[in-house]
């Protein structure tokens, strides 16, 4: 069913090195977890991406964060488009997964980094697991009106769509998430666009 899409991303894939996950017409980025437990009977996490082979040339992995955020850059030239595209893949681990206790990071902290370079270069999307729950809390800085004294010229009222989601719970990664949101100005697409309301 999922070969009508160009591009195929995978989250917690269990793959591992010798893993065989290529796909006839795609080009097969296989990014496993290289840490696993030592009582683990698989491995855990990963990310796999599928790249349709008629634009694979205008797709390249730019950066690998400890194998959870692979971020792609589509090329304007190759696609005619009017800006770069930085696409970020993501599997965020949870606080209590073992490789949490392994790697002394703020994911978080590491994909707001890349979002504010990579706005500076072209627009910017993510995708993928944040085991995030946010139920219907707002991912933007409500502001209804334009302040002269002190917003700048080029300023843009913020108003985005409402979101509407069944999902009624939060936890601490859905706050991280929207914190990001409201510091990058990248909206969450669940429950606000095409016919997914709710």
């Amino acid at each position: 069913m999922f070969l009508q899409h160009d591009i195929i991303i995978l989250t917690q894939s269990w793959t591992c090195k010798s893993s065989k996950i290529d796909l006839s017409g795609y080009r097969c980025y296989n990014i496993y977890r290289k840490y696993r437990h030592r009582n683990a009977k698989r491995n855990s996490g990963g990310i796999v991406i599928y790249i349709r082979n008629s634009i694979k040339d205008g797709i390249s992995v730019v950066k690998n964060i400890h194998d959870t955020i692979i971020w792609l850059k589509m090329d304007k030239y190759f696609f005619n488009i009017e800006s770069d595209i930085y696409f970020a893949a993501v599997y965020m681990w949870g606080d209590s997964s073992p490789i949490a206790n392994m790697i002394d990071i703020d994911l978080f902290d590491c994909l707001e980094t890349d979002i504010n370079h990579y706005q500076t270069l072209g627009t910017v999307m993510l995708s993928g697991d944040f085991i995030a729950r946010t139920s219907c809390k707002q991912d933007s800085i409500m502001c209804k009106t334009f302040v002269a004294e002190i917003d700048a010229d080029d300023y843009v009222i913020d108003n985005p769509l409402p979101r509407y989601s069944m999902d009624k719970g939060n936890n601490s990664h859905g706050n991280k998430l929207l914190d990001m949101c409201k510091a990058t100005a990248l909206r969450t697409a669940n429950g606000r666009l095409g016919s997914d309301f709710g």
